[in-house]
């Protein structure tokens, strides 16, 4: 769920007080996490060189200059996800082991049956680090100018649009069913297999809509190879400032982000907990930090633990709903 930027600068400073409070408590710099001499490790529970490496190889670098102890990265991939973020829960509860979370675990957690792990439980959050801005996306040969006038042609012809995911059961896929139930419009779903090609058949006419990051089609909106039709955030984005979102026009609390956030193991003591989330607000404070976030169309957000796993719950209850209202069959 994205943040709006009054939110997000509230999350901020309230995170700003705690880790305040946890610096005068003690100072993680000197004393580090993990003893034994061994390496932290952030897991990223997909292949190297994808998106969620972005932020992850980002924090690992500011992480050790700030906690004085070696941080890596790990790729842990599979199962979508659920290997590395199971490898995380059955860790060590000492603050060792963090993943970086994306939007696939809440999507899990609602849709996968037999969950090897209770995210809710045998996770702990840390804090949130980045958001990514969503919008959709269309041919140009489609008259629609923006989310009014698109809402209206889908109803003139119900079932006549179609919408490309990066695959089903994918956040994008989700997003799209997003959008049928609270526009009431019949659009049809086409997954294709990753973002790549589904962006090739929409250029080529193959496919009408797609729901895909700010960042991914800054270049073919520019291009005009694709149109911009309204962000899936609840504020403008400073790339497309000109851009309204489905908030302003026509479809209020209309709301889909990528998030990325830092968990452990569930046992991990509060303390370690609460000294992980104050190096991590310092980071994200930095402008450095937020400049190189923003170059790679993420804005930096920090949280306290509690406002964290509270957006969690709410990610994973929004998804159990839509997969439920559209009857979607995704635990396979």
């Amino acid at each position: 769920m994205r943040l709006g930027m009054g939110r997000a600068a509230a999350l901020t400073a309230a995170a700003v007080v705690m880790a305040s409070i946890a610096l005068m408590a003690g100072n993680a710099t000197a004393q580090g996490l993990v003893s034994g001499g061994k390496p932290m490790r952030i897991v990223v529970a997909f292949a190297s060189g994808g998106p969620v490496d972005v932020p992850a190889r980002a924090l690992a670098q500011r992480l050790t200059d700030a906690l004085g102890q070696q941080v890596i990265v790990e790729n842990i991939p599979g199962a979508g996800g659920l290997i590395g973020a199971d490898a995380v829960a059955k860790s060590a509860p000492d603050g060792h082991s963090m993943l970086i979370t994306t939007s696939a675990l809440s999507i899990q957690a609602a849709s996968v049956k037999k969950m090897p792990f209770d995210p809710l439980k045998d996770l702990a959050s840390v804090g949130l680090v980045a958001v990514g801005d969503l919008l959709l996306v269309m041919n140009p040969r489609i008259p629609a100018k923006n989310a009014r006038e698109l809402f209206a042609a889908a109803k003139a012809k119900p079932g006549a649009l179609t919408f490309a995911s990066a695959g089903i059961g994918s956040s994008t896929h989700l997003a799209g069913e997003l959008l049928k139930m609270q526009a009431a419009i019949d659009i049809v779903h086409l997954p294709y297999k990753g973002v790549a090609p589904a962006v090739t058949d929409l250029i080529g006419g193959h496919v009408d809509l797609l729901f895909s990051s700010v960042a991914a089609m800054l270049p073919q909106i520019k291009s005009g190879k694709v149109r911009a039709i309204a962000l899936a955030s609840l504020t403008r984005s400073s790339r497309l400032p000109d851009l309204p979102t489905f908030n302003e026009d026509g479809l209020p609390g209309f709301e889909v982000a990528s998030r990325n956030g830092i968990m452990v193991s569930g046992s991990t003591p509060r303390d370690t907990i609460v000294r992980l989330n104050a190096a991590l607000v310092k980071i994200l404070a930095t402008q450095d930090t937020r400049d190189f976030f923003a170059s790679n169309g993420l804005q930096a957000v920090s949280s306290t633990p509690e406002q964290f796993a509270a957006e969690l719950r709410a990610e994973i209850t929004k998804w159990t709903t839509v997969i439920k209202t559209a009857r979607l069959e995704l635990d396979q």
